[in-house]
């Protein structure tokens, strides 16, 4: 047997004790020599030697066991941790862990490829890298011959878990050199730091070109934040500010503050958003958001994504919650502001009480007892029509219903229900915008009665154990509320106007589910609904028209990738499609497709939202179209192309956005930039406590001009 594994337990009689007081060091070769004059150990063949987290492998290694200084050549690799060193021949002490290693490449946890003629490890964790080159791209068959990007630098400093330091560097794609820098740094590492993020620049129709120079701020594990300054060509800078933290698993909170500012024209914008969610002690939520703008047009300006854009107002609010078995506590504090209405009507809730009781046992009874509850003191304003109202609010109304079980497939339940609605203030005779300092209250009882059934049930078969279960609910409600002059109440919400109701409801809901071996999923739900006043709205209604819209509402997942959300009321007599709302999503192996559609026919509006997209290969190709149909034009167009690769990136994004109904000049924004895997990373996501793992970060390619 020529392969002899030495274990250096034997070889401790023979040397000196200090030997072991730094750790078990064991080797396995295919033959081992001593020479205890030289106090020398020389293994060949397959030579493999462990000590605590170092391991290394080569043909040959000699090693002197006095200094622990060690010789290894011939397909040399270093391993450590995570990390590790190929090599031709490597010098190096076992205890110190340094050394040298000649005609090197090196990985560095969890992405980073170094290789040079000469890479020595001065520390436990940093190198130093002559005449190599640095890359996140993993060698293999894309980067056999040449690594898709690197750096290639005379002389490179790397602390592993802190930066990569260099001179003389230059920056190739390929075998191409495109930029070159006397220095640069890059990060090395997988955890938050603190430092300048590598800028993005861009250009706009309307302030011209730009570059963003993020600073990002690692404050804590729990907490970081983003700094970004933007120059603009056209005389203007751009400051923002971000905030993430996390309390624990299901509390966190985000902070975005933003600043503009021109010279010509002078302009000063500014916008603050912030949201919290925390879970108190006692299953207590709060939850809390901020939206605040010194202008209705700037998330117009400056937003970053369609949704923010196209907002119609704003709102925020404070909210603290508690639900019990049957009993649920809300506390609201809340101010919203109208950003399209010609109006500009802004509300305030300051604050808004509530309690509710679901449906509860009385006391044994077949009775059920139910409440909504509240107490609301609020403030509604509007510059255009010089309209301030604040008062107060007490709304009561306590049900009893009584669920009767005819049968397993049919069920009556009978209500009767109080309101009470007590206010602070009224409106003065013939004047909507005044108030008087008079209470006012107001008394409603209500009545109703549903049934429910027959319901029909009936399970289809299909290949296999595959069935399909079909359920037709049919459903009839009757509500009575008697008319009530309610002309001097102010109106806040749709509280303050009850109207009086003397109506049968009936609807037909269709379930689908499909059930397999491994469960079941809905595959849909059609209802049909529609009203019929009775005689006394008939005798009030000047229309004399009993039947409300008919109204389809569909929701379906019939295929795993698609799903369709719609709902449309049309008019029995002859007005035709009184409002439309479609929600389309599709995803068909390199297609994706996501849609909307709105129609309202009084006031009319009528716009529809479509975002096509593709994946080819690497290409991923999106778009987003904002059209406005009723006055038939683009109201905003966003064209995005990445080409991704496994350590690198490009993006191409344009947006354009006609603001002719605000009058404002259209804009055009244009933005290129690269992402090199591994450089550094922060995150853009709500509630992120730290940089985004991907490992990407936006790089600029300025072109040969330099950084």
């Amino acid at each position: 047997m020529r392969k002899v594994i030495v274990i250096l337990l034997f070889v401790f009689a023979l040397v000196p004790r200090g030997w072991a007081k730094g750790g078990r060091i064991n080797i396995s070769a295919k033959s081992i020599k001593r020479y205890p004059q030289e106090h020398l150990l020389v293994a060949q063949g397959e030579v493999e030697i462990t000590y605590k987290d170092v391991k290394l492998t080569a043909d040959k290694v000699s090693l002197y066991t006095t200094t622990k200084d060690l010789i290894a050549e011939g397909n040399v690799t270093l391993y450590q941790k995570q990390d590790y060193l190929k090599c031709d021949r490597l010098e190096f002490n076992l205890y110190s862990k340094t050394g040298v290693a000649y005609r090197a490449k090196g990985y560095f946890h969890p992405f980073y490829y170094v290789q040079g003629k000469k890479i020595e490890k001065v520390s436990k964790r940093r190198y130093i890298v002559e005449e190599g080159t640095f890359t996140t791209c993993a060698p293999g068959k894309v980067c056999k011959k040449a690594p898709a990007w690197c750096f290639k630098t005379k002389r490179m400093t790397v602390d592993v878990g802190g930066y990569a330091r260099g001179k003389s560097v230059s920056f190739w794609i390929k075998k191409i050199p495109v930029l070159y820098t006397p220095y640069i740094r890059v990060p090395v590492y997988q955890e938050r730091k603190t430092g300048f993020l590598t800028p993005r620049p861009g250009y706009s129709s309307t302030k011209g070109f730009f570059l963003h120079i993020p600073f990002f701020w690692a404050i804590s594990e729990s907490r970081d934040a983003t700094i970004t300054v933007t120059p603009y060509t056209k005389k203007a800078i751009r400051g923002t500010l971000e905030y993430r933290y996390v309390i624990d698993k299901e509390s966190r909170g985000y902070f975005l503050g933003d600043y503009y500012r021109r010279a010509h024209p002078k302009r000063r914008k500014w916008s603050i958003y912030f949201e919290h969610n925390q879970w108190l002690k006692n299953d207590w939520r709060l939850l809390a958001k901020g939206d605040i703008r010194s202008d209705n047009r700037y998330a117009r300006t400056f937003g970053e994504n369609l949704e923010k854009r196209v907002e119609r107002y704003t709102d925020s609010y404070v909210t603290l919650t508690k639900n019990w078995h049957h009993t649920h506590f809300y506390l609201d504090l809340r101010g919203k502001k109208d950003l399209i209405d010609k109006f500009s009507e802004s509300t305030y809730k300051m604050p808004e009480w509530k309690v509710s009781i679901t449906p509860t046992p009385f006391f044994g009874l077949p009775f059920y007892l139910e409440a909504d509850n509240s107490l609301l003191s609020y403030e509604k304003k509007s510059t255009s029509m010089h309209l301030s109202h604040k008062l107060t609010r007490l709304d009561l109304h306590p049900a009893a219903s009584l669920p009767l079980r005819i049968a397993p497939w049919f069920s009556i339940t009978p209500k009767v229900g109080l309101r009470e609605t007590w206010y602070s203030k009224s409106l003065k005779e013939g004047n909507e915008k005044h108030l008087r300092h008079a209470s006012l209250s107001r008394f409603l009882p209500n009545i109703g009665v549903a049934l429910r059934g027959p319901q029909i049930e009936r399970l289809f078969k299909l290949k296999g154990e595959k069935r399909i279960k079909h359920t037709i609910i049919p459903e009839i409600r009757y509500t009575y509320i008697p008319p009530k002059d309610q002309h001097n109440i102010p109106y806040f919400d749709l509280e303050d106007y009850v109207p009086p109701q003397d109506m049968f409801l009936f609807s037909l809901t269709n379930w689908v589910y499909l059930y397999t071996p491994k469960g079941g999923r809905r595959l849909a739900k059609v209802r049909i609904e529609e009203g019929y006043n009775n005689h006394f709205y008939r005798k009030t209604c000047p229309t004399k028209r009993p039947f409300t819209d008919l109204l389809v509402d569909v929701d379906t997942d019939i295929l795993p990738t698609v799903s369709l959300d719609t709902q449309v009321r049309y008019s029995v007599y002859g007005r035709g499609i009184t409002s439309w709302d479609t929600q389309l999503n599709l995803t068909r192996g390199i297609f994706r497709f996501n849609g909307s559609y709105h129609y309202k026919k009084r006031p009319e509006e009528r716009f529809a939202i479509l975002e096509p997209g593709i994946t080819l290969g690497p290409w991923n190709l999106w778009g987003a179209v904002r059209y406005d149909l009723k006055k038939c034009f683009t109201r905003e167009k966003e064209i995005r192309a990445i080409y991704q690769q496994e350590c690198w990136a490009a993006t191409l994004d344009y947006i354009y956005i006609d603001n002719r109904w605000n009058d404002a000049p259209n804009e055009k924004r244009l933005t290129f930039f690269v992402t090199l895997k591994g450089i550094g990373s922060v995150g853009r996501k709500k509630y992120s406590s730290s940089p985004e793992q991907s490992g990407f970060i936006f790089m600029p390619a300025w072109g040969p001009s330099g950084w």
